[in-house]
């Protein structure tokens, strides 16, 4: 029974360590589209599909799959993806800051118009 518990323990260790991953990357700019530990998905065009050996733990991922590139068989921080979602963010904040002070704007100058035409105190 304990040569049975112990194979069977080991045998868990052995399959749970020879796993794989599978990586969808953009041919041309290695840019990461998809990370799986199955091989179920479809390949896009202009994709390739990267199989390595190990699992998310062996591969401790610095940033979200997205914002990576594969090159080299490491994964890169993709600065410049990042970079223009930060700008991108900032731009969207400001654009609705001020979306936000004419909407403001023009209700003080609608409610001080219906004011002054006595329609509202």
């Amino acid at each position: 029974m304990k040569k049975t518990l112990i194979l069977l323990a080991l045998l868990t260790f052995c399959f749970t360590s020879y796993g794989e991953i599978y990586i969808i990357v953009d041919k041309n700019t290695k840019e990461i589209f998809s990370v799986s530990e199955k091989n179920d998905t479809l390949i896009p065009e202009g994709k390739e599909l990267i199989v390595k050996q190990g699992s998310f733990e062996t591969y401790p991922f610095p940033e979200h799959p997205a914002n990576l590139k594969f090159i080299s068989g490491k994964f890169i921080v993709n600065t410049e993806k990042i970079n223009k979602e930060y700008q991108e963010k900032v731009k969207k904040e400001k654009k609705d800051k001020e979306e936000k002070l004419i909407t403001e704007r023009m209700r003080k100058i609608a409610r001080d118009q219906l004011v002054q035409e006595g329609l509202i105190e």
